[in-house]
C-alpha cells in the first residue's frame, strides 16, 4: 500500500473499525472462503495487519472475583475507547463501589470541536458503540444509553435498535418499543436537529449534518437474511464519511461489525463468514477515504473472540467449505422454521430448500425432531461436523486479536500490545486530551453500588459515597435520626439523608442510576 503520511504521526480524522467477536480464525475462515468461491486472494484486511492485541477485562472488584481473563464487549470496548480496563458488562465506569465515569476518545474530540459518529449492524445502544458515547454500570441498561446519546452532540448514529428509543410500539416505524417512561426520543432528537432515516433510500437522499439512522426494531438483521431497503456497512460508512469529513476539525468516526459476534456465539460459520467479509469490504471504504487524506489514520481490530472456532476438528485434517456456500439463511432464520416442523419429510425439506440436497442422514433428522427448545445449536452442530468447522464455546474466549492499521497511527501499533494502548495511540495521533474531558465528566457524576429498600427505593454506601467527595464525617458516627440499613461494615442511607449528613443537594438519575454532583454545596 502506497503511504503519504507525515512522520509526525500526527492525524486529524481517525476512523476506528471493531470487529466484534472477530479473532483470528474468523479472519482465516473468510479470508479461505473469499479465495474459494470469490476468486479473491486476500482480504483489505490482510494488507493492513500490524500486530496483535490482548483482550482482558478487570476482575470485579465488588463480587470478589480474582480474575477476568475472557472479556465481554463492554469491558473491552470501554479499554479500546478510554484506554482503561474495567469489569465485564462495565460500560465505562470503574471499578469500583462508588463508580467514576471514564472520558472517551469521543468526548476528548468533541471538546476539540472534531465531529463524531457511530455506525453498527448491532443495536446503537449495543456494548461496543456504547462504550465509546455513553457510562452505565451494565450494559442492559440500553434506554438509559439511548438517553444520554441525546445529550453527546454525536453528529452521526447509524444502526438498529430504534426500540430503547421509543415507548409507544405504535408510533415507532417497526412496531417495537422497550421504553417504559413515557418518552419519544425520536422527536427529542428531531427538536435537536437530526434527520430521523430508516431505510437506504432516505440514508442516501438525506442532505443533513446531523443524522439518526435507525434500520430495525432490534438488531440489523445478517447480511444473508437482509433485503435492499437496509443499507449495509459500506453504505452507512460511506454516507458518515460525506457527513463527517464537512467539520474543518477532523472527526472521529467508529464503525462495528457487531454480527460477526452473534453469529460466532450461535455458532453458525457461514453468517461469521458473510459477516466479516462485509466488515471488510467496508474497511476498503475507510482505507480508500484514508489514502486519499492522508491526515486520517485508520485503526481496525476486534474486542475479542468468540466461539473459541478452529478450522478442522476431530483429527481431520481437512475442511470442507461446500455446505457453507449452500447456505440461504442465517441459522436462527433456519431454526425458526424447523420448529414448525413436524415430520421427517418436512424437515427434510427445510434443510433442502436451505442448504441443499447434501444427502441428510437419518441420525441428523433424528436429532432436530428430538430437540424442542434449541433447534438452532443442533442445526449448526450438523453443520460444523460436515465442514469440519470447530467450536469450542458459544460464549468468548481469553484469545488475542489482530490489530490492522494505516496512516499516521501506523507505528504506534506495531508488535503485540495491550487493548488499551489502541487508546493511547489514538490520542497521541490525534493530539487530544483525555485528561481534561475525564475530570469534567467526573465533577458531574458518580456511579454508586446501592441496595434497594423494602420499597425498592435505592440506598447508597455513606462512607464510600463521603470518601468519594472528600469529606471527613464525624467519629463516632451518629445516625439515630437517620433511617439506615448496615450491611459489612457500611451504612446505606437514602438520598435525602446523604444530603443530610453530607451536607450536600446531590441528584439522582434513576435511569442512569447515577449520583449527580452538579449541586454539591
Amino acid at each position: 500500500i502506497q503511504t503519504a503520511w507525515s512522520e509526525t504521526q500526527s492525524s486529524k480524522n481517525l476512523i476506528i473499525m471493531i470487529g466484534d467477536g472477530m479473532g483470528p480464525a474468523q479472519v482465516t475462515l473468510a479470508r479461505l472462503y473469499a479465495k474459494t468461491y470469490l476468486d479473491q486472494e486476500q482480504l483489505v484486511l490482510d494488507q493492513l495487519w500490524v500486530g496483535m492485541n490482548n483482550t482482558f477485562a478487570q476482575a470485579d472488584v465488588y463480587k470478589n472475583e480474582t480474575k477476568a481473563i475472557v472479556s465481554d464487549s463492554a469491558a473491552a470496548a470501554t479499554a479500546l475507547a478510554t484506554g482503561h480496563r474495567t469489569y465485564n458488562r462495565s460500560i465505562a465506569i470503574s471499578n469500583e463501589a462508588m463508580g467514576r465515569p471514564y472520558a472517551s476518545i469521543m468526548q476528548a474530540a468533541k471538546n476539540e470541536g472534531k465531529a463524531t459518529g457511530l455506525i453498527t449492524t448491532t443495536r446503537v445502544t449495543h456494548a461496543t458503540p456504547a462504550a465509546f458515547f455513553a457510562h452505565v454500570r451494565h450494559r442492559d441498561m440500553e434506554n438509559a444509553i439511548a438517553s444520554q446519546y441525546l445529550d453527546k452532540d454525536i453528529d452521526v448514529i447509524l444502526g438498529g435498535g430504534e426500540e430503547n428509543f421509543v415507548s409507544d410500539p405504535k408510533k415507532s416505524h417497526f412496531g417495537q418499543a422497550q421504553r417504559e417512561d413515557g418518552l419519544d426520543l425520536i422527536t427529542e432528537f428531531e427538536n435537536k436537529g437530526y434527520h430521523i432515516v430508516y431505510d437506504q433510500e432516505a440514508l442516501q437522499t438525506s442532505k443533513t449534518d446531523k443524522l439518526l439512522g435507525l434500520f430495525s426494531a432490534s438488531h440489523i438483521p445478517y447480511n444473508i437474511d437482509r433485503d435492499d431497503s437496509v443499507p449495509n456497512l459500506s453504505q452507512q460508512l460511506q454516507k458518515a464519511l460525506t457527513i463527517l469529513s464537512q467539520n474543518d476539525v477532523g472527526f472521529v468516526l467508529l464503525v462495528e461489525g457487531g454480527r460477526i459476534d452473534q453469529a460466532a456465539h450461535a455458532n453458525d460459520a457461514y453468517s461469521t463468514i458473510l459477516e466479516t467479509l462485509e466488515f471488510d469490504q467496508a474497511i476498503a471504504i475507510a482505507l480508500k477515504y484514508a489514502q486519499q487524506h492522508p491526515d486520517t489514520s485508520l485503526i481496525v481490530t476486534a474486542d475479542h473472540e468468540t466461539g473459541g472456532m478452529s478450522i478442522a476438528r476431530d483429527q481431520d485434517n481437512s475442511v470442507d467449505l461446500s455446505i457453507l456456500h449452500e447456505q440461504k439463511a442465517a441459522s436462527e432464520t433456519i431454526s425458526q422454521l424447523l420448529k414448525t416442523a413436524d415430520s421427517k419429510a418436512k424437515i427434510i425439506d427445510i434443510l433442502v430448500n436451505y442448504l441443499g440436497d447434501q444427502d441428510w442422514q437419518d441420525s441428523e433428522i433424528a436429532q432436530l425432531l428430538a430437540e424442542k427448545n434449541d433447534k438452532e445449536s443442533v442445526l449448526n452442530d450438523i453443520i460444523a461436523k460436515r465442514a469440519r468447522i470447530g467450536w469450542t464455546s458459544t460464549a468468548h474466549t481469553g484469545v488475542d486479536v489482530g490489530t490492522y492499521a494505516f496512516g499516521p497511527v501506523t507505528d504506534l501499533l506495531r508488535g503485540y500490545i495491550e487493548n488499551t494502548e489502541v487508546n493511547t495511540a489514538s490520542l497521541s495521533t490525534l493530539e487530544l486530551d483525555l485528561d481534561q474531558a475525564e475530570q469534567q465528566l467526573q465533577a458531574q457524576y458518580l456511579y454508586p453500588r446501592f441496595i434497594n429498600d423494602k420499597d425498592q427505593q435505592p440506598l447508597f454506601p455513606l462512607l464510600k459515597l463521603a470518601e468519594a467527595l472528600n469529606i471527613e464525617l464525624d467519629d463516632p458516627l451518629n445516625l439515630n435520626t437517620i433511617p439506615h440499613q448496615e450491611t459489612n461494615d457500611e451504612f446505606y442511607v437514602s438520598l435525602e439523608g446523604a444530603n443530610q449528613i453530607l451536607n450536600t443537594e446531590l441528584g439522582w438519575d434513576p435511569l442512569s442510576e447515577r449520583i449527580t454532583l452538579d449541586w454539591l454545596k
